[in-house]
């Protein structure tokens, strides 16, 4: 007895009217696509597992034009209310059995990889699709899959077994499936806002920073170089893992782009040098990631230091320390602020893949110089008001994956019978 049937035997008790039947049991036809060689002047326009969206609607870019290999071709022409199902292809990160309905206008065939499921009279077939995609968000359909040489497949067999709870009625299956598709519009409405002001959440600390060093009095304010505003500046340590007797090291996988430091993935490291006293990080140290990234990586972040404890740093990254009239957080704040606004781009150059920091041309930047009291004011402001606004984010992306879940929710009262 496979899976699937003792899934089916075993199935809780339905709303009077329903009935747990399997997939086959609810289809009229289920075939195969279509072979080919590619022909975008002459060719048939297939739908290929690339136009499938993960919210189960298709998408009609990338159509391919295939020259089929057959010239019987009519049986393989799509209509509305066609449920395709990828059967073969994903990867080791896409599973199989993802689902979409097909209700385009246009004349479309289907690929090879793909499956077409089509409903029997007085079968739903909204519903069925619902029903198809809410398992696989569920990830059922892992169950039913090999996968060799980086290609998934799904168990075909074994899927048409799968269990379905149906409602005797037409008109009932029609209500349930309204009624879904009101909920899950009420659920993008909801996302959508949500991410909104998400991305409003996000631009406020380039605001403040904007505020403050693009106003007209940040204008007035003496400039000096940075290298003449810091009492040293320097390069971390090399070093081997050593896990038990190692000293911690913040690299820049610790560096968060909010400009904190993160200690997730802190490692200890034995160092190429017994002389680490000078190394070792002190409150108001600002590190600056000198060497690294990657195309969508610049360097040029740079983080605070104000975590309790022995800490020091690697190699690819650099220290800056404050000289005493100049106070450590409004300069990171500053430095953060110019690579904020994409100016760190000027000063690097990249190779084989990694980004280096142009460093004596970073320490030539300009820096604006109020006096201490404004300095340590504009710091404190500008710690409150940053940290505020990260709050703000977390709490958005707090509700944006409750309101990301919502959908599965959703599903399963549906097909419980509690629409």
């Amino acid at each position: 007895m496979n899976e699937a049937t003792v899934r089916l035997n075993e199935a809780k008790p339905l709303p009077d009217g329903w009935r747990w039947v399997r997939l086959g049991e609810t289809l009229e036809l289920h075939d195969s696509g279509l072979w080919g060689s590619h022909d975008p002047v002459n060719g048939i326009s297939v739908i290929r597992s690339v136009n499938f969206r993960n919210d189960g609607r298709i998408s009609t870019e990338d159509i391919a034009k295939i020259r089929p290999d057959t010239r019987n071709i009519e049986g393989k022409r799509l209509r509305k209310g066609d449920i395709l199902l990828e059967r073969s292809g994903g990867g080791p990160k896409q599973p199989v059995g993802r689902v979409v309905l097909f209700d385009l206008d246009r004349e479309f065939y289907f690929g090879n990889f793909i499956s077409r499921l089509r409903c029997k009279v007085g079968v739903d077939p909204n519903f069925i699709f619902l029903y198809l995609f809410s398992i696989h968000m569920a990830g059922i359909t892992l169950s039913l899959q090999d996968q060799t040489t980086g290609i998934r497949n799904l168990r075909f067999a074994e899927y048409l077994q799968l269990p379905i709870p149906l409602p005797s009625l037409p008109e009932e299956q029609k209500r349930i499936v309204a009624k879904v598709q009101e909920s899950m519009k009420e659920v993008e409405h909801a996302r959508t806002a949500c991410e909104e002001q998400l991305e409003a959440a996000k631009t406020l600390p380039q605001a403040y920073l904007c505020q403050v060093f693009e106003s007209e009095e940040a204008k007035k304010w003496e400039r000096r170089s940075l290298g003449e505003v810091l009492e040293l500046h320097d390069s971390g340590l090399w070093g081997y893992e050593n896990p038990k007797n190692g000293i911690l090291i913040i690299r820049s996988v610790n560096f968060r782009n909010d400009g904190r430091i993160s200690i997730d993935n802190i490692v200890r490291i034995e160092p190429n040098t017994q002389d680490t006293g000078k190394k070792k990080l002190r409150r108001g140290d600002i590190l600056l990631e000198r060497s690294g990234g990657g195309p969508k990586q610049p360097v040029g972040r740079v983080v605070l230091f104000d975590l309790d404890g022995e800490f020091y740093f690697g190699n690819f990254i650099s220290r800056l320390r404050c000289k005493n009239e100049i106070e450590s957080q409004f300069l990171f704040f500053y430095l953060f602020f110019i690579h904020m606004k994409g100016i760190t781009l000027s000063f690097q150059d990249q190779t084989t893949g990694i980004r280096n920091l142009r460093f004596g041309e970073y320490l030539q930047l300009p820096i604006p110089i109020p006096n201490l009291d404004i300095q340590n004011c504009i710091g404190l402001s500008l710690k409150d008001k940053i940290a505020s606004a990260e709050k703000l984010k977390a709490s958005i992306e707090k509700q944006l994956e409750a309101i990301k879940a919502l959908p599965q929710a959703i599903l399963r009262k549906a097909f419980r019978g509690e629409l």
